[in-house]
């Protein structure tokens, strides 16, 4: 979200027809962060945007102070010599600039009422910048600490006074469930014909129920990160299905089955003491993984390539 349209948000309310009309307000961060240049670059870069920028620096014409995706250009004022230290100061700049936006909205009885925030990242902290609390992992690997990441639900018109504030750190819940959930919250119906893969968990989004999803989750590493950091030979492959989560490689190789419930840091293999278990989530993760358009991560990948450009 640019400063344009922020600030046509912050003035105008014109598109709040009737009191019955959700406005929803998704703010997804980009939690992919690394140390990047110097602030003798940055103000390089500063001056250049001045008198127009090179080719070769293109594609940092967007970077805004606020803008937590890589590169990070936090202000002059706000620069910092380490990686978590260039992190905070662009969070620090972006809660400023959404400070402006949150407290017109709480200021507007109407929009109070009527708007349901959420705030969400797409995958867990990377390494010396954000913290991943007591799960194993970072961005990019298919461990808790890189697929588990917080959701934060505000509004006072559609939570229970009771249900504000509180923590549910039970409700299994995926972002492919907010599409079903929130169209649910704003009365839009759907055609028979749409199939979504997300659930509609519309009353455990707003703290009326901890229901979970019923169907299990399937994941697949990025297909340039078989490393990853500190992390080598990664996992390749994903499931959760209710407290069971079972990681393997593409060939259903060196599984590894944890209760979260119980062991929520992955650090005791389960998979011996469970066979059955293991068996069956194994197969049901390269079942989805086949279902899905192979990726330059698979070793079948060149070949699957060739063969389709020859039956092409």
């Amino acid at each position: 979200m640019n400063f344009e349209i922020r600030n046509n948000l912050i003035r105008h309310r014109r598109f709040l027809l009737s009191p019955s009309i959700l406005f929803l307000i998704l703010v997804f961060f980009w939690v992919l962060t690394y140390f990047w240049g110097t602030k003798e670059v940055h103000q390089d870069y500063v001056k250049l945007s001045r008198i127009g920028l090179p080719p070769q620096y293109r594609l940092l014409e967007d970077r805004r102070p606020d803008d937590v995706h890589t590169p990070l250009f936090p202000s002059l004022e706000g620069w910092a010599d380490s990686q978590r230290g260039l992190y905070l100061a662009v969070l620090e700049e972006m809660d400023q600039q959404f400070a402006r936006l949150f407290q017109r909205i709480q200021n507007d009885a109407i929009l109070r009422e009527n708007t349901l925030i959420l705030i969400c990242s797409d995958n867990g902290p990377e390494e010396n910048a954000g913290s991943a609390g007591p799960f194993t992992g970072l961005k990019a690997t298919l461990f808790e600490g890189g697929i588990r990441s917080p959701l934060i639900v505000w509004g006072p018109g559609w939570i229970p006074k009771e249900q504000q504030g509180t923590l549910n750190k039970s409700s299994v819940f995926a972002a492919i469930d907010l599409v079903p959930s929130l169209l649910h919250l704003a009365g839009v119906s759907v055609l028979e014909e749409v199939i979504f893969d997300g659930e509609n968990l519309a009353e455990t989004l707003i703290g009326k129920s901890t229901d979970s999803r019923s169907a299990p989750l399937f994941f697949r590493r990025p297909p340039d990160r078989k490393d990853f950091r500190s992390f080598k030979n990664l996992p390749d492959l994903a499931v959760r299905e209710g407290k069971w989560k079972l990681l393997c490689d593409y060939g259903g190789k060196r599984p590894r089955l944890y209760n979260l419930e119980r062991d929520p840091a992955e650090s005791t293999n389960l998979a011996d003491q469970h066979p059955q278990l293991t068996s069956r989530l194994i197969a049901a993760v390269l079942k989805w993984n086949q279902s899905m358009p192979v990726d330059a991560g698979d070793p079948s990948f060149g070949m699957k390539t060739k063969a389709k450009h020859k039956s092409d």
